[in-house]
């Protein structure tokens, strides 16, 4: 029984014009029957303009119907598009926040020995204060750490980046290279 609703109800909708003509011209033609069995008598213009008003009223009804459908219908797929991208935007803040999670783990992870290794150049600078070689690569050792300690938010804007171009393009996003400097 429900089958036979859904078939009937999607039926209408696709043929919703079809059916509006067969009882417009239903209606035509039991007038028009009507209109015959009087035909001895004498009828104006007017009389025939009465007769078949309502005609004319059914199909603006039919053209009303019509164009509601067309607009359910548009609405229903731009409603559908909206919470597309609702999802869409719900799933990049979900990524946003991954990636914020993941990078404050990994510098968080990255600062103690960083922070030990940071003191122990500074020994190093002031045991061998006068010898450059020393200072070099004490240099050096600083250089990295800097680059190591800047990487978590290297990543973090690339991906933020990468997922911003991702929703603002309708292809997929090109994965360049994430921008850290070598020494």
């Amino acid at each position: 029984m429900k089958s036979l609703y859904v078939m009937l109800k999607d039926f209408l909708n696709k043929y919703s014009i079809l059916v509006s003509a067969l009882v417009i011209y239903s209606y035509f033609l039991f007038t028009s029957i009507n209109l015959m069995e009087h035909a001895s008598t004498k009828r104006t213009i007017i009389d025939f303009v009465l007769q078949f008003d309502s005609l004319i009223l059914m199909w603006l009804v039919a053209f009303v119907v019509v164009q509601m459908q067309r607009y359910r219908k548009l609405a229903s797929e731009q409603e559908q598009r909206q919470r597309q991208m609702q999802m869409e935007v719900e799933h990049q803040r979900t990524k946003l926040r991954l990636i914020e999670e993941v990078t404050l783990l990994f510098q968080e992870s990255l600062s103690k020995p960083l922070a030990i290794v940071s003191a122990a150049t500074q020994s190093l600078r002031e045991r061998f204060g006068n010898d450059p070689d020393a200072h070099s690569w004490a240099d050096h050792i600083d250089f990295a750490m800097a680059r190591v300690s800047a990487t978590p938010n290297d990543i973090r804007s690339y991906e933020t980046r990468k997922i911003v171009e991702g929703a603002n393009s309708s292809s997929p996003p090109q994965h360049p290279s994430p921008s850290v400097s070598s020494s």
